[in-house]
């Protein structure tokens, strides 16, 4: 996993993320501030940067977190439930899906403190879904994903195309915290579903 901090000034929060590799650490600084999003890295290819910025952006855009504090308290998240960049820009990536006020953000006393200049390590808040699947439905799609022994475990399971969007959801609905998709490599018809898991999230 990525070791990750929210830097959060008065005019401007910054997500730091470093990837460990066995050749050399990967290091990604996404900024949102009052005149807009930047991002700067080490150690990544202009193409992967440039689709991480993309993502990020868009990510923004989809305005599913409620403000500017709790996205960016959502991108910490994604990045410590992330091995690689590549699943960072995966998870970014699901998150530009959501629809605006998909997800209910719980209020965090310490989530933004303009007057606290200091690196904080900051817990995620929590996330909680508005469901539009019944809570049978929900638990449906969760059972073919989580862990038959463990379901606060890291979710990685192979599952149908079809099955997708009501899995993500659920996963979301279940463990607070935001899937990614990585596409099969053999199977059109199939897709691989990740998420950090209830036990790695903020609810646990």
């Amino acid at each position: 996993m990525a070791t990750a901090t929210l830097i959060n000034q008065h005019d401007y929060m910054t997500v730091r993320a470093k990837f460990h590799y066995l050749l050399a650490d990967v290091k990604l600084n996404l900024t949102l501030s009052r005149s807009g999003l930047k991002i700067s890295a080490a150690g990544v290819e202009a193409k992967e940067l440039k689709a991480v910025m993309d993502a990020f952006d868009k990510a923004w855009s989809a305005k599913a977190f409620g403000d500017n504090g709790k996205f960016m308290a959502a991108v910490l998240e994604a990045a410590k439930a992330a091995a690689t960049v590549a699943d960072f820009l995966a998870a970014l990536q699901a998150m530009a899906k959501l629809p605006a006020k998909a997800i209910v953000v719980e209020e965090c006393d310490d989530l933004i403190a303009p007057m606290d200049l200091k690196l904080l390590e900051v817990a995620p808040p929590k996330i909680v879904s508005v469901p539009r699947l019944t809570q049978e439905e929900l638990q449906a799609a969760f059972d073919l994903v989580k862990n038959k022994k463990d379901w606060k475990a890291r979710i990685d399971r192979t599952i149908d195309v079809a099955d997708l969007a009501r899995v993500m959801e659920a996963i979301v609905h279940f463990t607070g915290t935001v899937p990614y998709e990585v596409a099969h490599p053999t199977n059109p018809k199939k897709v691989i579903v990740r998420a950090a898991g209830y036990r790695a999230g903020p609810c646990n």
